[in-house]
């Protein structure tokens, strides 16, 4: 009993910080975010629960240590689904079997939680018998020990995600000169709104005269990439946004030119709005496929 209460509590930890660095990635607009709080929820009830129910004879406890570890797994197997889908917003995907890892996924969640199920559940049949025959109420009391092996279990769930967060900030500049985004414009370049994602993706809006940016295209980007045509039809380009979504918002241009180039892993596209004067920079990042 205590060998799968400490791998169904190790189990709930695991689900918890993959469930926040999910969490840190599509935060704050996004329709995973939900589904991310749900999954760091149920990785912290297994742990908790089984703990309180192996440890501090807890039926409720127990009863969430015999359900829950099972929900850990298939949420597991929900991120394995869906991760795919997020990694290729930074162009890292992977071509696989989805059906097969899917398949033998579920033949291990199968094999582990049937039996960690039924384990869990003569353990609360002891305890409700123990109920029965024991007048005595039950009390939770934490010794000082116990708390402080919370606090660490806490830190260790969090550090993934706080370590993701910090790796590569987002960045939110608005109407600054163009020597103070980390991104090469023209020097000419004034009015400058800049949004970098936890991606590591850049947009950029700025205001400069035609003239002055084709000089600069001439200069900068790799000649031999680029390519530059007029705008015959209208065209969306995504801008910065403060609040950070995922695919940020969109404005259309129909008159101007266009400039692509390929950098890396991105295509970087620049449009020009003739009318207005005004250069938008977005960046795609191009999706590797992995054997």
């Amino acid at each position: 009993m205590i060998a799968i209460s400490l791998v169904n509590m190790a189990l709930g930890a695991v689900t918890a910080a993959v469930g926040l660095i999910s969490l840190e990635f599509v935060w704050p607009e996004s329709p995973f975010t939900a589904f991310c709080i749900m999954i760091t929820l149920i990785g912290l009830g297994t742990t908790i629960g089984q703990y309180l129910g192996t440890f501090h004879r807890s039926l409720f406890g127990a009863h969430l240590g015999a359900f829950l570890p099972s929900f850990c797994l298939f949420s597991l197997l929900a991120v394995k689904t869906v991760a795919p889908l997020l990694l290729s917003l930074v162009g890292d995907v992977s071509e696989t079997d989805f059906i097969a890892e899917s398949t033998s996924f579920s033949l291990y969640i199968v094999i582990y939680g049937l039996p960690s199920f039924g384990v869990n559940v003569h353990w609360i049949f002891k305890l409700q018998a123990y109920a029965k025959q024991s007048d005595e109420k039950q009390r939770f009391a934490f010794s000082l020990l116990e708390i402080l092996g919370l606090c660490i279990l806490l830190a260790v769930v969090i550090a993934p995600a706080s370590y993701q967060a910090h790796r590569n900030p987002a960045l939110y500049l608005e109407n600054v000169s163009a020597a103070d985004v980390p991104l090469p414009l023209p020097t000419e370049a004034h009015n400058v709104t800049y949004q970098r994602n936890r991606s590591g993706v850049a947009r950029a809006t700025y205001e400069v005269t035609e003239e002055a940016l084709k000089n600069w295209l001439l200069d900068h980007p790799p000649a031999e990439n680029i390519q530059q045509q007029e705008i015959t039809a209208p065209i969306q380009i995504s801008i910065p946004n403060a609040d950070q979504p995922l695919q940020g918002d969109y404005v259309t241009v129909t008159q101007g030119f266009q400039a692509t180039w390929k950098m890396a892993n991105r295509y970087l596209t620049l449009v020009y709005d003739r009318p207005s004067g005004t250069a938008y920079y977005e960046e795609t990042v191009i999706p590797t496929v992995k054997d």
